[in-house]
């Protein structure tokens, strides 16, 4: 043990500060070199040796807000994300928003190599899908962003299917999910992945992207990722 405390302890000694720029954001932030690859090898690995970022002390996050970047920090320092305020229930605009922001959240940790927060932006994005539906600009931006194979984007085309099938989207929604490339042909392709399409229900015991799947009581842990 003291082995592994006396080596957390040495990153701090001689430490520095890293500049961090974000794509459309005249915004810069400054963080502790240590803190920065405490939470993940991707800084460890752009900060360390020879290449441009560690020397210049400067890392640039492509694709990365300051919103994204600022509600990381929050997770970093406190170990959990914010959650809402009781008195400020999470629908209409401010749900959109949160749930654009999450999804955003958990592609900054897939890219950047922090599971951790990819599973804490899963679960606050797995509760708000429980009262909302997935709002169409999150569809769009998943699509668009995540590969087929995504567990992002599974979570999110498989609440989609669910209201698909059960027809609670109104005929203009569908008409705008039908517009996103690429959105037909995934949602076709979920469909026949249940194997027992016609008799779905909690025992289902198919493929993730099954829509049978939604209630059952593990449901959550499909969507999360090895830490």
């Amino acid at each position: 043990m003291e082995d592994e405390v006396a080596k957390v302890a040495s990153t701090f000694q001689g430490d520095y500060l890293i500049s961090v720029k974000l794509e459309g954001s005249d915004k810069t932030f400054m963080m502790q070199k240590a803190l920065l690859c405490d939470a993940s090898e991707y800084f460890v690995a752009a900060l360390n040796g020879s290449f441009r970022e560690g020397v210049e002390r400067t890392i640039s996050l492509p694709g990365c807000s300051a919103e994204t970047f600022e509600l990381f920090l929050f997770w970093l320092l406190r170990n959990k994300l914010p959650h809402s305020a009781p008195d400020k229930p999470t629908e209409g605009t401010l749900a959109r928003d949160r749930q654009l922001l999450l999804s955003r959240l958990w592609s900054f940790g897939q890219i950047c190599l922090i599971p951790k927060l990819q599973n804490d932006a899963m679960r606050a994005l797995l509760e708000l899908f429980h009262g909302n539906q997935v709002d169409i600009l999150v569809v769009e931006e998943v699509v668009a962003r995540e590969p087929i194979d995504s567990v992002l984007r599974d979570a999110v085309m498989r609440d989609v299917l669910n209201d698909y099938i059960c027809n609670d989207h109104t005929e203009m929604q569908k008409d705008r999910l039908g517009a996103i490339p690429g959105f037909m042909s995934d949602l076709t392709g979920r469909l026949f992945d249940c194997f027992d399409i016609r008799d779905s229900d909690d025992s289902c015991t198919c493929e993730p992207r099954c829509f049978g799947v939604r209630e059952r009581a593990d449901v959550e842990d499909l969507w999360m990722v090895k830490e």
